[in-house]
Order: structure tokens, then sequence, then C-alpha cells
């Protein structure tokens, strides 16, 4: 329990949302625990009262063999050991021994209970730290604002959007690497995860020449990833983060379960131009619909990108091919190694922003030629005879839509879709998913999930058979394309490549 609690954040509106579309015994119990329970319960009813004690050791004993044998296979998952995990783990362990002691000293049978109530003790030990850690993030904050806002002659480009603005930020790192910029490590986009970040590249650090701390940039500009589940959150970044450049990539329903509706997804990317300065400037994507409804937030200059005749920075002759993409902007052709046609506008706004710093068009193109993709984010390779697109990084709506419209632009047959699904879709899961299957239809031959979530939706659309993977489930024939689409482990990937 404590694994996926860190692996959504800490915040039960994640785990909340998790156990919604697995379901709350398969997410917090498992199947065998719970069941072991039941049928020691039952057996305590019908047995004798002189033999209930033996009913309650036996079925603690298989308790404890189970938890043991899952130990010695390395099967019992384990949170990343931080300070904060170890804490709450020690809570946990702390609340379950009280808890214990007085069931063992009131009523022994309830003992039998322990194992299935141990993900709400998890819970009640976050709980318990929770006015701890509300202070030491808003310490770690403010710390990172005061650091941050002695030094006014860094440049902050904020990067937000429901897709897409991880690979932007990649492709500005890479850009503007000559003027000294650096970025946010991946997975680092929320207000702790930026504010650490901020205060390890801006950390004070010791003058030989000099008895006082002085601070010492290691940066011109600062690339920061901004991340959100909440309305209120791109604000509390852009405070921590002040920048003076904002890019919204492209705003869809990513999350909309957590943040309740569309709407609040609009206005929460929306927050990032708001807090950009008269004399900053933003960016914007409008291909995108919603993205472009933001345009209205800011005080500062605009600069649209898209494939439309309306953008300022348009975009044309886009080819995704099977070096890369290319696209002419202006007249000029700008080539790099990142594949995907949904990926034009995130290059158009690299250039916007290259363009807005000084840079000239024959440096961008030498640097996006250069350029490497992160893996497993709209990652195209050839392993064991199969084209295989490999986009694990994560998952939303547009990015899964954007796989299958690639594909369909691929000679190769068959094509296989491995997907692991969307998380936190919300009310609207259903209609999604269907309307990807449907997508699917003519995109893909054989459709497999890795789970059962979300499947039965996504059958509706497809209108034929979705497989469960297993170890039984066929491989991609050798000239046929496989591909994935949402976090999965590399083993459920290899399993499907034919032999080697």
């Amino acid at each position: 329990m404590a694994k996926l609690f860190q692996l959504k954040e800490w915040r039960f509106d994640r785990l909340r949302e998790h156990v919604r579309a697995e379901g709350w015994t398969r997410s917090l119990f498992g199947f065998l625990r719970p069941g072991i329970f039941f049928l020691a319960i039952t057996a305590e009813i019908v047995t004798p009262v002189p033999f209930r004690p033996l009913i309650s050791e036996i079925a603690m004993g298989v308790f404890a063999l189970l938890t043991l044998l899952q130990l010695l296979s390395k099967r019992q998952p384990f949170p990343v050991p931080t300070a904060k995990a170890a804490l709450i783990v020690l809570l946990s362990i702390v609340y379950a021994a009280l808890l214990a002691a007085v069931l063992e000293a009131s009523r022994p049978a309830f003992l039998l209970g322990m194992p299935v109530i141990q993900p709400f003790i998890v819970g009640l030990s976050v709980l318990t730290l929770f006015p701890l850690d509300f202070f030491l993030k808003r310490s770690a904050m403010n710390a990172a604002m005061k650091i941050r806002s002695a030094h006014p002659e860094i440049l902050t480009i904020g990067i937000t959007g429901s897709v897409g603005k991880t690979t932007t930020k990649e492709l500005l790192r890479h850009l503007l690497a000559p003027l000294g910029a650096i970025a946010t490590p991946a997975y680092v986009n929320s207000e702790m995860g930026v504010a650490r970040w901020l205060i390890k590249v801006l950390a004070p650090k010791k003058d030989s020449g000099r008895t006082p701390e002085v601070l010492r940039p290691k940066s011109e500009v600062l690339i920061v990833e901004m991340g959100a589940y909440r309305t209120g959150e791109i604000k509390k970044l852009c405070d921590i983060a002040q920048p003076s450049l904002g890019v919204i990539t492209a705003v869809g329903t990513q999350h909309v379960a957590l943040f309740g509706s569309e709407n609040a997804i609009e206005q929460a990317k929306g927050e990032l131009f708001e807090a950009l300065p008269r004399t900053g400037h933003a960016f914007v994507n409008i291909d995108s619909d919603a993205a472009r409804r933001t345009i209205g937030r800011a005080a500062c200059a605009v600069t649209t990108v898209g494939v439309h005749s309306e953008a300022i920075l348009r975009g044309q002759s886009v080819h995704d091919t099977d070096t890369g993409l290319s696209l002419t902007v202006t007249g000029r052709t700008f080539t790099l190694p990142l594949r995907g046609l949904h990926n034009a506008t995130n290059v158009l706004l690299a250039i916007a922003v290259a363009r807005h710093l000084g840079m000239n068009d024959e440096d961008i193109q030498s640097r996006l030629r250069t350029f490497q993709p992160l893996p497993h984010t709209f990652s195209v390779r050839f392993e064991r005879g199969v084209l295989l697109l490999d986009d694990t990084h994560n998952s939303s709506p547009s990015s899964f839509r954007a796989g299958l419209e690639w594909s369909a632009l691929q000679p190769q047959r068959p094509r296989i879709l491995l997907t692991s699904g969307i998380l936190e879709l919300g009310p609207g899961e259903k209609q999604i998913l269907e309307d990807l299957g449907r997508k699917a239809s003519d995109c893909a031959e054989r459709v497999i999930f890795t789970g059962e979530r979300g499947r039965d939706f996504f059958a509706g659309g497809y209108g034929k058979r979705v497989e469960m993977l297993s170890q039984s489930t066929p491989p991609v024939p050798t000239g046929g394309i496989l591909l994935c689409i949402g976090r999965m482990p590399l083993s459920s990937i290899q399993q499907l490549l034919p032999n080697p």
C-alpha cells in the first residue's frame, strides 16, 4: 500500500481515482488476503468455541507464511527509500502494533482483520504526518522563492500543457544549451520537485575570497516544466519559479477526474499566462482549441504557433519520415530525429522561443538535427524485425490518438496495439475509451490490454475482441508494428517480440 501511495505522490485524490479505476479490493487488498480472512471468519463462526483460538492461530500463520513467501520471491512491493516513505512506514508499524495489542487484550479473533485494515493504517499515518509535511513543503517553497528572487538576471521559461510539455522542454533544453540553459529533470514538475530543484541549482556556495555565502547561479536560463492536478497548482509553481516566458503546448482531458471538468483544466493551464509580467512573452499552440482560449489570460505579447494559416509562426509541409520530422517555417526547412506529426507544434514552440531569445535559424537548424528524443516518449525503433513505437512514459487521450494516427501511415502489417489504458479520466472514461477504440479499428489489427482497466469500454468502440496479455499471447510477427502506449514494464513489450 505504501508503494502505491508513493506512486500517487501521497495524494488521496490520485489514490482515490486509481482505486476507482482498478477496484478497491484489487488495489488495496489484493484477492488472496481477503479470501483467507473471510474463510477464517466463516470457520470461526461454525467451529465450536473451544477450537476457535486454533482457527485464529492457523489463519495468522497462513498470513505470516504468505508475507514471508512474498519477501523471499521479491514480489513484496516496497516504496522508494525516502525520508517521508520511511517515516510513514515506521509510523504504520507503530500504529499496527498498538492496534494488535488492543485487539489481543480484548478480542483476539479480531486480529484476523489486521492484514485487511493495513491500507487504512497507512492512510492514517499519512494524515498524521500531514501537518509536518505541510510545514516542510511550505519552508522549501519559501526558500526556493527567496533564492529565485535573489537572481532577477536569470530568465525562467515555464512550460505547461496536457500533453507535449516534456518533449517541448527537452527541445528547448537542447536548443538553448549555448545560452547556458538547464531544465528540470525527468518527472520533476510539481511544486515540491521544482522548489527542491531550484534550491539545488541556485544553492549558496562558499566564495573562497569572501566570508559571506553568495549565490552563484549555474545557468542563465532555467526551463521549468509545470504539471498540475488541480487549479491553483500552476500558480504556485509560477510563484516559485517566477517565469517571464510562458509556453502552453496543448490542453486536453488528461487528469480530468482530478480537475473536475475540462474547463477547470483550461483554467489551470492559463494560470501560467496570468503569472507572466507585462514585459514577458507567451507562446501558445493554437492547433489546440482549449490552449487558444488561454491567450486572453496573458497581459504580455503572445506568439501563436500551429499549422493553421492564422498562426503567427506557421508550420508547413510537415512530414514524418523514417528519419524523423521535417517542416518548413517561413521558407526554411527544419529536420530532426523526432517522430509523430503531432510533435510539429512542439517543434514550432521551441523554434519560436529560440528565435525570441536571439538565436538565428542556421543555429536552430543545426541543433535540431542533433536532438535526441527522450526514451519511452514516442520513441520509434526496430527491434527483432518489428517496428516498435514506445510511448510508455505516460499516456493521455491526445498522445494515444497520435500513436494510432502514426500507425495508420505506416506500411508494415499487422499493426498490434499493446496498452495499459489511461488513468484519471473520470466520468468521461467510457466515452473517451470507446472513441479511441473506434479510432483503433482502422489503425490496429489486434489490441492487447495489460490489465482489465478500460478494456471493455475500449472493446465497445473497437468492435472486435480485445485480448488480455498472458503467457500464451501470440507475439508480433516479423515485419509487423507493435504500438506500446501507456506505462508498462519492459517485460510486457519483450514478451510480444519475436524470438531472437
